[in-house]
């Protein structure tokens, strides 16, 4: 199938069968990606500025409910 496909070269060697990738269809494939590769990696940055963002906005609401010192430490001494 590999052979069919022209990614490998099949050579008999006595009782073997060695096999060989071929270069070209790879290189082929790696250029075609190139085109993509640019716009995968913009967008994957901006997903991730998108997530820092988010999580920032978290830590910030997180820290700003979380109870003073004070009135975590006896519970009993809040006001009513």
């Amino acid at each position: 199938m590999l052979s069919d496909a022209g990614l490998i070269e099949v050579e008999a060697v006595a009782n073997k069968r060695v096999c060989t990738l071929r270069a070209a269809p790879f290189q082929e494939l790696d250029q075609w990606l190139s085109t993509y590769r640019k716009l995968w990696e913009e967008r994957y940055d901006r997903l991730d500025d998108y997530l820092q963002k988010l999580q920032q906005e978290r830590k910030e609401k997180t820290e700003s409910q979380t109870p003073t010192e004070d009135q975590n430490s006896n519970p009993d001494r809040r006001k009513p």
